[in-house]
């Protein structure tokens, strides 16, 4: 908890000092939110609820990223045959971007995210780090990012605590195929002799009228290391109606 407050203290802090008023700098804010239903495989099975939030906020050559993601687990009890919503899966992340240039090519990344998936084991996982990035733009509107760098790591799992020092490797792949039909994907790796983790999400979006959208998406979560009993791999579909601002 403390590295994470911490860590968040200073991105903001960082980002508010660079972005002070430099007179007419292009300024950009959108985001989206959208609530559905998840369907869930791997170390549990079941059809449960899913929200999604996500804002991003560009000046000039600062971007600020901030993401949160739930998804509930139910299970039920087969003497009585009630459901109930036994554990949650929660995700964010905090991230800020410094770009070398108005062509936001190269730039320079310190996040921090948060992961809780009590059926999986895992009660708790903060990273903090930073390195740096590359965007390239395929085409006129495919847009692929490409991280790397080193991030702090503090687990707790239900069998075991860990902390490391790990490399961070991240894609981001954003591509409207037609108006209407877009992809987004995005996926990270956390590696070292410790901990050895993959996240992966893969976003197929219909936008429908006054920025409201139909969204069918699949989260994959991998651990080289799971907890004792657990398996290493995790799968979540979402059907999500949503809106964008």
């Amino acid at each position: 908890a403390m590295l994470t407050s911490l860590s968040t203290i200073f991105i903001l802090s960082l980002f508010a000092q660079t972005t002070g008023p430099k007179g007419d700098s292009e300024l950009e804010l959108e985001g989206n939110f959208d609530l559905g239903v998840a369907v869930i495989s791997g170390n549990s099975k079941s059809a449960n609820s899913a929200l999604n939030y996500d804002l991003s906020y560009l000046h000039s050559v600062h971007k600020l990223d901030f993401g949160l993601h739930y998804q509930g687990v139910r299970d039920t009890d087969q003497t009585s045959d009630i459901s109930t919503t036994s554990s949650r899966l929660y995700r964010s992340s905090l991230q800020y971007n410094y770009y070398f240039s108005e062509d936001k090519e190269t730039y320079l990344w310190t996040n921090v995210a948060n992961r809780q998936d009590k059926p999986s084991g895992l009660i708790n996982r903060i990273n903090a780090g930073s390195g740096v990035g590359y965007h390239i733009l395929l085409g006129e509107d495919i847009d692929l990012n490409f991280e790397i760098g080193a991030a702090y790591v503090d687990e707790k799992k239900a069998s075991v605590l860990s902390e490391s020092t790990v490399t961070r490797f991240a894609i981001d792949l954003s591509w409207p195929i037609t108006e209407n039909l877009s992809i987004h994907a995005s996926s990270e790796f956390l590696s070292s002799p410790d901990i050895e983790t993959y996240g992966q999400d893969f976003n197929l979006r219909y936008s429908l009228e006054n920025n409201w959208y139909l969204q069918l998406s699949n989260n994959t979560a991998y651990d080289a290391y799971p907890s004792a009993g657990s398996l290493t791999t995790d799968s979540r579909f979402n059907l999500t109606l949503g809106t964008s601002f």
